[in-house]
């Protein structure tokens, strides 16, 4: 059958127009594939991997776990579990709804928080605290705990004795032996001590209500500047009244011209006192005892006609002296005391705090110091005593504290007076060692010790530690102690390079270790590449000392770095030519990391499941396209000259500064629309579907 030259034409346009469609397809295919450089158009949060089978944009909840799986408490104790609930990937997944319940006995939970608090039966619960995470679209996924309930230490006849807690098996602290050799008796002098503002109070507790209002009495008495009596009014209140942003105001009742001023002030009856432009309110618990005292430095007090008036300066709260004997428990600890001096930004409303003298810290507390100590490089030997900070309102308004405790001279020779540290633990789960000094010696011998807390009041431990670390600090080196359950952040002595390890992510108790490199020290940089400001080396540390080879996370950390300006200059002015490297040591080769670029704060960051040598490394200019001969046209094709339009000559009159290089696209930079393709599609079916039609119709003619 002969086909007429209307079908071979039409034949040929279809041609052509499956040409084109293939070649659409393969240039969205080349362009839309994203560049393993992080060129331009690269989106560092996507994340890699088979698609998943789930609805757009919400990932299938595979997997979950509870941490801790397992937990040891006392009748009474507490634990905040946490849940976690990764994708097919062991992606985790963000913003479950978390319930939490208790299914086969040992105590309670708080369903939304986790907060499971042990019964006083005690026994084994195997799988009795259970998290169930949802999200919607997923199916709900459940993971179980375990709890070991211990019986409380049976009480002796000593009021202030306090159970000791079982501390978690994984972060028990290392004990070096106390040698059997008599110590050297360390030379701190006895010093006289400014008497104290409050005696001694022989309780393992004390509560107050931190508040500043009381009520004149007939005994108050006023003296002016000039040494006239005041006449003070009987049964009103005194007060500190709130100004935003200052202190507060301080208000006497006294009949006092305005002008005049108030030199001082007493009240027998309720020891309020005003004396050298300081107020001294003492505060009492709810025996009746004064345990408490606030001072309030003001301003001259100024008469208004009914009363006397200052601008308060600043407010400091002072705790007496708690005195505690824990011979019973510690023979070497002896009589300890506690006291707190803490800075008021204000007075708040309905404020109160509790001190509580233990002689061991709760399992939470413990577990913090021990990675404290880890996280300088050490290990506890010792724990003297322990005090408990509880708050009711009054963080918005607490500023500095200074912690005062003092214990036996026997159990500070034991471990050397250098040696000891006040520890911290804060209410958000952080942990430190404050700055420590001898501050004297007490009548009965003992060493008084002055912990500087800047952050505040909370839970506070005298503590010994080893004297001998057993990790040695490289030079420009840093150190974290982490350990399952407790979310770690090392970050480098010059702020530079940060590692983010979330609470999931410890194998066991270990150190992170950082050390800085020079380019002498590494392997040479992949061709095109060059090495930045950032190059170091990150091991696990065992707490013995020895290194912990191939360790695998269980959940991924995130090795964040500052780049500089030099960095910029290596990768072209552009930040998202910028790429963290690691060294595949059994490779012997450098290996990119899926890399997320920061420009607003300037940090380049991967997330790792091992640890290695690390380098920012930043790619070249890509090199200009090599111009192209002309293809030889085709005979079919008709020639086309296209009109060339000359670019008028323009005399600018200002040049504008770049902000970065312009850098040629790259594969990956750039992807066609789909709408393009579809149209292409379309058309092409149309056609076909026409073309078959007139040949149907020229063949029934």
């Amino acid at each position: 059958m002969s086909v007429s030259k209307e079908a071979r034409g039409f034949l040929h346009v279809v041609l052509i127009l499956g040409i084109l469609v293939i070649i659409a397809s393969v240039y969205s295919t080349v362009w839309a594939t994203p560049s393993q450089s992080g060129g331009m158009g690269q989106v560092p949060s996507l994340p890699s991997g088979p698609t998943l089978p789930t609805l757009p944009g919400i990932p299938a909840l595979a997997t979950c776990d509870v941490s801790p799986v397992s937990v040891t408490l006392q009748a009474g104790g507490t634990q905040l579990f946490s849940y976690t609930g990764r994708n097919i990937s062991n992606t985790v997944i963000t913003g479950l709804s978390v319930t939490w319940s208790v299914v086969a006995g040992g105590g309670t939970v708080n369903p939304t928080s986790g907060l499971f608090t042990a019964g006083s039966t005690s026994g084994t619960f195997t799988d009795t605290v259970k998290g169930s995470g949802t999200k919607v679209g997923d199916q709900t996924c459940e993971a179980l705990a375990s709890v070991v309930v211990s019986a409380p230490t049976e009480a002796t006849s000593t009021p202030t004795r306090t159970p000791t807690v079982t501390p978690l098996p994984t972060v028990t602290p290392t004990v070096t032996p106390v040698p059997t050799a008599t110590p050297t008796r360390t030379p701190v002098p006895v010093v006289v001590l400014t008497p104290a503002v409050l005696p001694a109070v022989v309780k393992a507790e004390v509560k107050v209500d931190v508040k500043v209002e009381p009520k004149t009495s007939d005994q108050s008495k006023g003296v002016s500047s000039t040494g006239v009596s005041i006449e003070i009014k009987a049964g009103e209140a005194i007060k500190i009244e709130v100004v935003k942003d200052k202190p507060g105001t301080l208000v006497i009742p006294a009949t006092l011209a305005k002008g005049e001023t108030m030199k001082s002030f007493e009240d027998a009856t309720t020891g309020v006192k005003l004396k050298d432009n300081v107020l001294t309110v003492p505060l009492k618990d709810a025996q009746g005892d004064t345990n408490t005292i606030i001072e309030a430095k003001v301003k001259d007090m100024v008469g208004t006609g009914t009363t006397a008036e200052a601008a308060v300066e600043s407010i400091k709260l002072t705790t007496a002296e708690q005195k505690v004997d824990f011979s019973s428990e510690d023979s070497s600890v002896g009589k300890t005391g506690g006291s707190l001096n803490a800075d008021l930004k204000s007075i708040p409303t309905g404020g109160s705090v509790t001190v509580k003298m233990t002689k061991d810290p709760e399992v939470g507390a413990n577990t913090a110091f021990t990675l404290a100590a880890q996280d300088a490089g050490t290990t506890i030997r010792d724990i003297a005593f322990t005090m408990n900070v509880t708050k009711v309102n009054m963080d918005p308004v607490v500023g500095e504290a200074r912690i005062i405790m003092s214990v036996s001279e026997v159990w500070v020779n034991k471990y050397g007076a250098a040696n000891v540290k006040i520890f911290r633990f804060s209410d958000t789960g952080g942990r430190e060692i404050l700055e420590t000094r001898i501050v004297g010696r007490d009548s009965l011998g003992s060493y008084i010790f002055e912990g500087i807390s800047p952050n505040g009041m909370s839970v506070f431990s005298l503590v010994a530690l080893d004297a001998a670390p057993p990790v040695q600090i490289p030079a420009g080196g840093a150190i974290k102690a982490m350990a399952p359950g407790f979310i770690t952040t090392l970050t480098s002595p010059d702020g530079a390079v940060t590692v983010a390890v979330p609470a999931d992510a410890p194998v066991g108790t270990s150190f992170l270790l950082y050390t800085p490199r020079t380019k002498a020290d590494a392997p040479a940089a992949p061709t095109g590449l060059a090495i930045g400001s950032a190059l170091f080396d990150l091991k696990v540390i065992e707490l013995t000392g020895a290194e912990a080879l191939d360790t695998r996370f269980r959940t991924p950390v995130t090795v964040s770095v500052k780049y500089t300006a030099d960095d910029l200059t290596v990768a072209q002015g552009n930040p998202s030519r910028l790429v963290l490297y690691k060294y595949d040591t059994s490779l012997k080769a450098w290996s990119s990391l899926s890399t997320t670029f920061d420009p607003v704060t300037k940090t380049i960051g991967a997330q790792v499941g091992r640890l290695s040598l690390f380098a920012l490394m930043g790619e070249a200019k890509a090199a200009t396209p090599t111009v192209t001969p002309t293809p030889t046209r085709e005979p079919w094709l008709p020639t086309v000259t296209p009109t060339i339009t000359p670019t008028p000559t323009v005399t600018p009159t200002r040049t504008a500064t770049p902000t970065a290089t312009t850098i040629p696209p790259k594969p990956g930079d750039l992807a066609p629309g789909s709408g393009l393709l579809m149209g292409l599609l379309v058309v092409a079916a149309l056609l076909i579907a026409a073309g078959g039609y007139y040949l149907r119709q020229s063949k029934q003619s």
